[in-house]
């Protein structure tokens, strides 16, 4: 049910406007139907292979596998089928910089930013390599912030934990 103006509720086939008589700008769809199809849901847990740990975010690429970022554990790729963990590797400066990781967005580079405890982290989908970009202090604090890649590939990041800032990366300028 959609419609533009003001509340409407829907019963059956029937629409009551909650304040006041429908106007000529209004638009009303609906579709009633007193048998919908099942909804079928598919459950994955610790059986499964999904890892322990407080799932924070996740997305999905374009290359169809949606990641996971667990907080404490590190990137969790899953392919439909099986939970692949990638944690940080001591002395392999490509390798994830740290496994606290608690924010993911997709980029328009093929790639992942991530929310760590320590920084930015740029994964490279096509290499699979981390790169640690640094934040101003107060950021990497505290695990209250978020990312967000615009059209124009920047990215936004914003705290939200304490007193609220904004930062603007500029990823194709550095």
């Amino acid at each position: 049910f959609i419609a533009y103006g003001a509340p409407y509720f829907c019963y059956g086939q029937s629409i009551y406007k909650q304040y006041a008589k429908p106007d000529k700008n209004t638009i009303y769809i609906t579709k009633y139907d007193s048998n919908p199809p099942p909804l079928n849901f598919r459950s994955f847990g610790i059986k499964d292979g999904l890892p322990r740990g407080s799932v924070t975010a996740f997305v999905q690429s374009d290359d169809c596998f949606v990641w996971l970022s667990v907080q404490k554990l590190g990137l969790v790729r899953f392919d439909g089928y099986h939970f692949r963990i990638l944690k940080a590797i001591a002395g392999d400066t490509t390798s994830l910089p740290n496994d606290y990781i608690f924010g993911i967005t997709k980029s328009h580079k093929n790639g992942l930013w991530l929310a760590s405890a320590y920084g930015i982290i740029w994964f490279d989908l096509a290499t699979y390599k981390a790169k640690l970009i640094p934040l101003p202090p107060q950021y990497v604090e505290s695990d209250g912030y978020g990312l967000l890649e615009d059209s124009r590939q920047r990215l936004w990041i914003y705290k939200y934990a304490g007193a609220s800032s904004l930062l603007l990366y500029d990823s194709l300028n550095n």
